[in-house]
């Protein structure tokens, strides 16, 4: 779709302004050619000749801004180059389009004579210059935006290799990086572009804590390893995110959208094992973990909303190598041991003497994601249990209990005159009602 500038996007005139004053940050984008796309946390468009960037941009997380040619005659397409930003309040990032390179380029260097030109740039930025030749950045795609990176931070891009400001290359995939220990996250340099190559941190996870070292590995350590969930979690969150299961799920997050907005297929195999991996274990470790669990659920579903439907239909196609673990994951959570977990919670008797509150938060999220997949991929993911339809047969029939339960209540209460205007001298006054309204109540008829 072709990108209009210098409309609101926000509601009004003066929206932006409002927004970028308000703490906003500004793109400047110069001497892009008109056809090229130009892309801003997730959405791409195909740019005209007035278009100089974006202001309104969030401050908050990091953006990522992509950038290549117009497809070449007979097909040919550039290639997408991307980059991690952060944009203080108030602050205007200047770039240039590179002829050479079919993107665009990095920061201006300090003290050099762009830099310099850049200063007076922004000035006229935030005095609305270039208002009538930028385009707000649209709140609805910030909401989508922070639902697929909120855990992102600049640590997590810095540990990936691929820091705020480098400019990412999909690469070869067939490329193994250069130099690279096992099981590092590495990004491969070539040209001044950086490829991710995640090397397989939630592989490696699956063997013991110091195997990766060279330390001998007992034999009923591997045994445990592949037979108890828990452990595998364990010595992952130990060995490659320092006990930290945010980090784990920032980098989640990570790996998808590098996959999803053009950086290759290293970072879709690095998100294939870490679902995988979160996904295999949630039997045994979920109970233990509900806060992470609960928050995998939540950042899995974001995720789900932005592949296509057919994810899970070709064997060959991204998701086939996640359907299992996926369908797995439900199964654990629709089990009653959830529900149970849930019910000790509300009366104040938690099993195990755990805290309520988390389980309650997973028993929720987990029903979100077991609707959110079953609505868009159908009996697809699971349909060798049929466990998806029945969570969701059952999800929608204990909603149905419920709101029965609460007509019966309160039709209890109009028997009883404890409702309606007929209490007046201080006797319960019956109300009549009809047989359909009784049953319809859940109360049986004779």
């Amino acid at each position: 779709a072709a990108l209009g500038v210098g409309g609101s996007g926000s509601g009004g005139a003066g929206g932006e302004a409002e927004l970028f004053h308000g703490g906003g940050g500004a793109l400047l984008l110069l001497g892009v050619p008109a056809g090229a796309s130009i892309g801003l946390d997730g959405a791409e468009w195909a740019v005209g000749d007035a278009f100089r960037g974006f202001r309104g941009v969030p401050p908050r997380g990091v953006h990522l801004l992509t950038s290549c040619a117009e497809e070449r005659a007979g097909g040919a397409g550039a290639t997408r180059v991307a980059e991690f930003i952060a944009l203080p309040p108030g602050s205007v990032d200047v770039r240039r389009w590179r002829e050479a390179e079919e993107c665009l380029g990095p920061r201006a260097r300090l003290h050099s004579a762009d830099a310099d030109e850049d200063e007076r740039l922004g000035a006229g930025v935030k005095r609305g210059d270039f208002d009538a030749s930028t385009a707000a950045y649209e709140r609805a795609r910030w909401a989508e935006w922070r639902a697929l990176t909120h855990l992102v931070t600049p640590t997590t891009l810095e540990r990936a290799g691929v820091p705020l400001g480098a400019r990412l290359h999909p690469g070869d995939p067939d490329v193994a990086p250069g130099g690279a220990t096992e099981g590092a996250i590495v990004a491969r340099i070539e040209d001044g572009f950086r490829t991710p190559v995640f090397a397989g941190t939630a592989l490696r996870a699956r063997r013991p804590v110091g195997a990766s070292s060279g330390e001998p590995v007992s034999g009923a350590a591997l045994t445990r390893l592949a037979t108890d969930g828990r452990a595998r979690l364990d010595a992952a969150l130990a060995e490659c995110y320092a006990n930290n299961g945010t980090a784990m799920l920032a980098e989640v997050q990570l790996a998808f959208v590098l996959f999803l907005f053009g950086s290759g297929a290293a970072a879709l195999a690095q998100w294939q094992a870490s679902v995988a991996l979160l996904c295999s274990c949630a039997r045994d470790a979920a109970a233990s973990r509900p806060e992470l669990y609960a928050e995998f659920a939540q950042v899995l579903g974001a995720q789900l909303q932005h592949v296509p439907e057919d994810f899970f239909e070709d064997p060959l196609a991204a998701g086939s190598a996640v359907e299992g673990a996926l369908a797995e994951l439900l199964a654990t959570l629709e089990d009653d041991a959830w529900r149970e977990c849930s019910r000790g919670a509300d009366s104040g008797h938690a099993p195990g003497g755990r805290n309520g509150a988390p389980h309650r938060a997973l028993s929720r999220a987990g029903a979100q994601l077991c609707e959110l997949a079953f609505e868009r991929f159908g009996p697809r993911v699971g349909s060798g249990s049929g466990v998806l339809r029945a969570r969701v047969d059952q999800l929608r029939a204990s909603e149905r209990a419920a709101a029965k339960a609460d007509d019966a209540a309160a039709l209890a209460e109009m028997l009883m005159g404890a409702r309606g205007d007929g209490d007046r001298d201080g006797d319960d006054v019956p109300v009549i009602v009809s047989a359909a309204e009784l049953e319809a109540a859940g109360i049986d008829v004779m």
